[in-house]
């Protein structure tokens, strides 16, 4: 053995002779994992376990066997935190197990310097031992837990301990009459045949598992050991000693199965899974690097990860490691950029956790994922920022550039007035477009969204209602921005304002509807010209001839005569006058509306007709609580309420006492007023295309002209409103109207 008393004396560099007198391989590592010094055996143990060569100053990270690394670095972590510890591990030299210790090297009473790693075969050693005979040493193998036996060249077994019987379940008397041969599962005694002749022709000894057949015909899982021993009184024999490692085995089994699936979730996961010692070096890393980076992971094992990072961000990277190394279980975010295989620079994104203190792991953890696109595309959308800036602002159209995450990315001072003017907030870069919509609005512009990154354009015509009140109309356009290789790359979203064009088209569609209206009164008017002036006007005609041509006429016939003329130019006179009321309608349309209080103009209308309400002994019900108001022309306003007022009075039922209700609503765009009475009612089944003409009267016994609701429908459509009624004979009236607030959006 080495002596450690002597080591701690000596300095760390000059311990190379020292190392060369002893049996075992020895090495010893600074905190980096680096080489200090090594000796002969413990460089062929290195070489022959991982093929590689090893020097001074260079990791021992790189001759550690994947398979073993994580139990070795957790051991060398214990040992530089001055906590010694001792392991046995089985490699794949001959399938022989060896020793290994992990001893810290002082550098005072508190600061370890470096670990010394020891590595002893514990085959040649017991070889050793039984080969000098030593009666004490055999004695004491049998009287051990392990279960022990001698077993000649061909088999037979000449000798067994306790440990031995107990562990196959046979008695002593009973093995010793068995071929050890005839314990071994079937799939297994080719090989167990080989191994046995070769031992007694090179007498090395050898160490693996094997299955066994337990007296009760289960198969058990056996960890092997089998020494050749020369006696020189007998035959040589060979040492088998044995262990029961069925439980183990179903224990490893079990934990392979789970290593297998973290294994298989790391390899397929897209994500980049690193693991580094806490002065940087790589020792563990997934497949998907691979694919990121183009290196193997043979490639950057060992290396310190700052030989793939730029170095103006190594000062950076390495403040950001120490904050989360000083706070065990943490993690820190990072976004970096990589260098490839190829030259080309990478970036990623994700977190390093430090679990330096977890015994479990013992090393810092990264996440990482690949970003490359994504940042690539954001770049080339940037890159346009300059050449796009100068057009955008000296555009009168709005201009807004999104992610494919619908990220805002850059817009133009108009999409800012545009911005605040539709969504009552302004544009912020890096802020999600989808958080400035209604929750109506943005599904639908989701969903547009989605097919414009598809390579679709989608064009609309949308609009907006201000703090106000008033309409804003704009034409929306979004289409895809493309690379040069002619992929979706973002979507620009453009804005005009057609506010004016879009109220130029309802002023036309205005007049159209006015022209129609008009010609609609022309044909009227011209009804009226052809039949109410031509009956008067025939009787004055014919008339006037009776008079001219019949001289002799008495005074009793003149009289009748001219009582005929009196009525007929009556009659022609309130036709002309008829005829200039409705005309006059059209040329009041352009007065000046106002704000008019639905309860205040029923005050001052019930000054002229409280008479007849008190006549008929009627009672006027108002609810004007939902609208109060409307913006309208207060002379039709007025007209209409005294029409509908007077008709109602007019055809009341004579059994009932007269109940006038009047009630106003909001609706979409304006107001409905409601008038309805509990009167005579009329059909509409015979009556209702009839109701509003003039001159037609349904009620004979009652005087009228049925000048009054034609008057109330032509003042109502000229201001953009809508009448119907509701009404059934002995059920009363109901008169629905709605009116706009306001005519024109110019106004």
């Amino acid at each position: 053995m080495m002596d450690l008393k002597k080591i701690k004396t000596q300095n760390v560099h000059d311990l190379g002779n020292l190392f060369e007198s002893a049996v075992q391989g020895y090495a010893l590592i600074d905190k980096s994992f680096n080489l200090i010094a090594f000796n002969n055996k413990m460089q062929k143990f290195l070489q022959s376990i991982s093929g590689v060569k090893i020097e001074k100053e260079q990791s021992i990270l790189k001759s550690i066997p994947a398979l073993f690394k994580k139990d070795f670095n957790s051991s060398a972590r214990k040992a530089f935190k001055g906590k010694p510890s001792i392991e046995e591990k089985q490699f794949t030299i001959n399938e022989d197990w060896f020793k290994i210790s992990y001893t810290p090297y002082f550098k005072n009473e508190q600061e370890v310097e470096a670990v010394l790693i020891s590595i002893t075969d514990s085959n040649e050693w017991q070889i050793q031992k039984m080969a000098e005979g030593n009666a004490e040493f055999m004695d004491s193998i049998f009287d051990t837990a392990s279960g022990i036996a001698l077993v000649n060249k061909n088999g037979v077994i000449t000798k067994v301990n306790n440990s031995f019987c107990r562990i196959l379940g046979y008695t002593q008397d009973e093995l010793l009459k068995i071929n050890y041969f005839d314990l071994v599962f079937s799939a297994d005694k080719k090989n167990s045949r080989e191994r046995h002749k070769r031992l007694f022709s090179d007498h090395r000894s050898f160490s693996g598992e094997v299955r066994l057949i337990h007296k009760n015909g289960k198969i058990i899982m056996i960890l092997k050991q089998t020494t050749y021993l020369k006696n020189d009184v007998s035959e040589p024999l060979i040492i088998i000693s044995i262990a029961d490692i069925t439980e183990r085995k179903h224990v490893e089994q079990e934990l392979k199965a789970r290593e297998m699936f973290y294994k298989a979730l790391l390899e397929r996961s897209a994500d980049m899974k690193i693991l580094t010692t806490a002065e940087g070096h790589i020792i563990f890393g997934s497949s998907s690097i691979t694919k990121f980076l183009g290196y193997s992971f043979e490639e950057l094992e060992g290396h310190h990860v700052a030989e793939f990072v730029p170095m103006e961000d190594i000062p950076q990277i390495r403040l950001r490691i120490q904050e989360v190394i000083q706070r065990p279980g943490t993690s820190v975010q990072l976004q970096q950029r990589i260098i490839h295989k190829n030259g080309e620079w990478r970036y990623c994104e994700g977190t390093v956790t430090n679990l330096l203190n977890d015994p479990n792991v013992g090393t810092l953890v990264s996440n990482f994922r690949d970003i490359t696109e994504k940042r690539c595309a954001t770049e080339l959308l940037k890159k346009s920022e300059a050449t796009l800036r100068a057009i955008f602002n000296n555009v009168d159209i709005a201009f807004v550039l999104l992610n494919p995450k619908m990220d805002v990315i850059l817009f133009n001072s108009v999409a800012e007035d545009w911005s605040m003017a539709t969504f009552g907030r302004k544009l912020e870069k890096e802020s999600n477009f989808i958080g400035y919509l209604s929750q109506n609005t943005a599904g639908i512009f989701e969903n547009n969204f989605h097919k414009v990154l598809e390579n679709n354009i989608f064009n609309s015509e949308v609009n907006y209602k201000t703090e106000t009140g008033k309409i804003l109309w704009y034409e929306v356009r979004i289409s895809p921005v493309l690379n040069e290789n002619e992929e979706v790359i973002g979507v620009c979203i453009t804005s005009s304002d057609i506010t004016v064009k879009k109220y130029i088209e309802i002023e036309k569609e205005k007049i159209t509807h006015d022209l129609i209206k008009k010609n609609k009164d022309l044909q009227q008017f011209a009804y009226i010209v052809s039949h109410n002036l031509r009956g008067p006007t025939a009787n004055i005609m014919a008339l006037s001839d009776m008079l001219k041509n019949f001289k002799n006429l008495g005074k009793i016939e003149k009289d009748k005569i001219l009582d005929g003329l009196s009525t007929s130019s009556h009659q022609l006179d309130m036709v002309i006058r008829d005829l200039n009321q409705i005309l006059q309608i059209e040329n009041t349309v352009g007065e000046k509306k106002e704000w008019i209080d639905f309860t205040e103009l029923l005050q001052e209308l019930r000054l002229t007709i409280d008479h007849l309400v008190s006549k008929e002994g009627a009672k006027i019900i108002t609810d004007f609580n939902d609208a109060t108001t409307v913006k309208t022309i207060r002379l039709y306003l007025y007209s209409i309420f005294y029409n509908l007022i007077t008709n109602s009075l007019k055809y009341s039922d004579p059994l009932v006492s007269p109940v006038i209700t009047i009630k106003s609503k909001k609706v979409d765009g304006g107001v409905e007023l409601s008038f309805s009475d509990n009167g005579i009612g009329i059909d509409l089944t015979k009556y209702g295309d009839k109701m509003f003409r003039l001159y037609n009267r349904f009620h004979l016994h009652k005087e009228g002209k049925g000048m009054g609701l034609f008057m109330v429908k032509t003042q109502i459509e000229a201001m953009g409103g809508k009448i119907d009624v509701y009404s059934e004979p002995g059920k009363g009236t109901e008169f629905r109207i709605k009116l706009k607030n306001e005519i024109s959006p110019f106004l």
